[in-house]
């Protein structure tokens, strides 16, 4: 990471400091401090059996799509970072138990790539939303105001932020989903219609399929909402997205600065090789295929 931007200091917090959630301790979070006098902070959080320091690269990727965030207004220079680390839980799948997995909430179904979302621990979901809270109010006492805040997430993570903004009693400065989706446990109010919304969409999502992810958007744009779609092309779930990165930083530019800037990447020319676009054309059919919600 470049040492002109953020101060290039990371910082994990003390086992002491770190949140708790249903009685398991979360991980220490990875803290990006500003360089500059603090005026945002975001807060992105990973998905199911991942960690924060995975999207470790989005502040240097907004020092590239930037340049010198120093110059002009200096806005940039001024954002926190916040990657939490979720506990590691029992994870209760139909087809077998795991223990000591990275999770926001536990699974009692596995409905991957059908119109049904799966069942999950709702408490466990609203104990972790309520600690997550207490970071975003905290943040936003220390910055004067809930909508210098941001918060969103890949996968798993971007169930959980949207959960966190929709529920909040206070409007925030925006949602970011990341290959997620808006479960519909999620309440959709028509009061919190200002908050603006962006999606990273993967085409061929195997896990939140396309469909189930447009239905949840429309809930978003029914209520008034302002929803900011990207389909990256041969993108997946599962895969690493570097485009995920650059489109996020992209994102916070816009909400931080008002700066519209061009996201050149795209995943389709740097392809991993377990990406599903490297499958056999009749087995990327048979793969997409969208079970019933039935």
């Amino acid at each position: 990471m470049s040492d002109s931007f953020l101060a290039a200091t990371v910082t994990r917090s003390s086992d002491a400091e770190a949140l708790q959630s249903g009685g398991q301790m979360m991980r220490p979070p990875l803290v990006v401090p500003p360089s500059g006098p603090h005026t945002h902070t975001v807060i992105l959080l990973h998905g199911c059996y991942c960690q924060g320091e995975d999207f470790s690269d989005v502040p240097e990727l907004l020092l590239e799509l930037c340049g010198d965030v120093h110059g002009g207004d200096g806005m940039l220079s001024g954002i926190k970072f916040i990657f939490p680390n979720a506990p590691l839980r029992t994870l209760h799948w139909p087809q077998g138990t795991e223990f000591g997995q990275s999770a926001w909430y536990d699974y009692f179904t596995s409905c991957s790539n059908s119109m049904r979302h799966d069942d999950i621990d709702e408490g466990q979901l609203a104990e972790i939303t309520a600690e997550l809270t207490e970071l975003v109010r905290s943040e936003a006492a220390a910055l004067g105001d809930p909508k210098r805040v941001i918060v969103g997430g890949n996968s798993q993570g971007g169930t959980t932020a949207a959960h966190l903004a929709l529920t909040l009693g206070e409007e925030l400065g925006g949602l970011i989903f990341l290959r997620s989706v808006l479960m519909d446990v999620t309440p959709v109010r028509a009061e919190r219609a200002a908050l603006p919304v962006f999606v990273f969409h993967a085409p061929l999502d195997t896990e939140y399929c396309p469909a189930l992810q447009r239905r949840g958007a429309q809930r978003l744009t029914d209520a008034g909402y302002a929803v900011t779609w990207h389909t990256e092309k041969d993108c997946d779930h599962y895969m690493y997205s570097r485009a995920e990165l650059y489109w996020a930083a992209a994102w916070i530019a816009l909400l931080v600065s008002g700066r519209t800037v061009t996201v050149a990447y795209r995943d389709a020319d740097h392809l991993p090789d377990d990406a599903m676009a490297k499958l056999p054309a009749d087995e990327l059919s048979a793969r997409l295929v969208v079970a019933s919600a039935d």
